[in-house]
């Protein structure tokens, strides 16, 4: 589980966030929608432990992760996983090697199943030894997917991750990251701008509006 109590945000005089109260549970799917500049990334960078907030606390299972001002439990304690909008791949590593990355504290044996597990799970097992720069934009999304699920995390935060993508391969990939978060029992908090993404993830929808996220019910 996930709480925010309180969460606020301010850089160079504008209030990005507002008093923001969230409780996220584990399994739950939540859809964080909103303009561009409305604060949705920086809610997932708060919840990831990347920032810190100006007011308020995290709570990450239970433990206090993040007061105003300090990120108390570092990013790779919070068992987190973070599909960035433009996939982040490391460049200079192959497909394989950017899964194997986030899995160095597991044997050498059991992190090489994962990555298979992810890339086969996210229909890339075939191009494991490929460059990013050798894939196809949906290519790189679904490897960015595979990285993210490959440790197993129990709380999965997705921002804006099929932007630019044409509409059939976003549908497809939509319909992957529901199946994977079925099939890892996963809590996910997807931020997107598009209504149809919306409706078809499900769960709780919320709009962040002025700094305030406002409830908008289940879809």
């Amino acid at each position: 589980m996930i709480e925010c109590i309180g969460l606020g945000l301010s850089l160079g005089g504008r209030t990005i966030l507002s008093n923001l109260k969230l409780t996220v549970s584990d399994g739950e799917r939540i859809v964080v929608m909103g303009r561009s500049g409305a604060g949705k990334t920086t809610l997932l960078r708060l919840l990831a432990g990347l920032i810190a907030p100006s007011e308020g606390s995290i709570r990450v299972g239970g433990e206090l992760a993040t007061v105003a001002g300090k990120v108390r439990m570092e990013p790779s304690r919070r068992d987190i996983g973070f599909v960035f909008q433009a996939g982040a791949l490391w460049p200079h590593m192959t497909v394989a090697q950017n899964v194997l990355y986030g899995l160095a504290n597991l044997p050498r044996a059991e992190a090489r199943r994962r990555m298979t597990e992810a890339l086969d799970a996210c229909k890339m097992g075939g191009l494991a030894l490929r460059l990013p720069q050798q894939l196809s934009g949906g290519e790189q999304r679904r490897v960015a997917l595979a990285r993210a699920i490959a440790p197993h995390p129990r709380h999965l935060l997705m921002d804006e991750p099929l932007t630019s993508l044409d509409s059939d391969l976003r549908s497809e990939l939509l319909q992957l990251v529901c199946e994977i978060v079925r099939s890892y029992a996963t809590t996910l908090v997807y931020v997107t701008h598009d209504e149809s993404e919306a409706h078809v993830i499900g769960g709780r929808r919320m709009r962040l509006e002025n700094g305030y996220l406002v409830i908008e019910g289940s879809a």
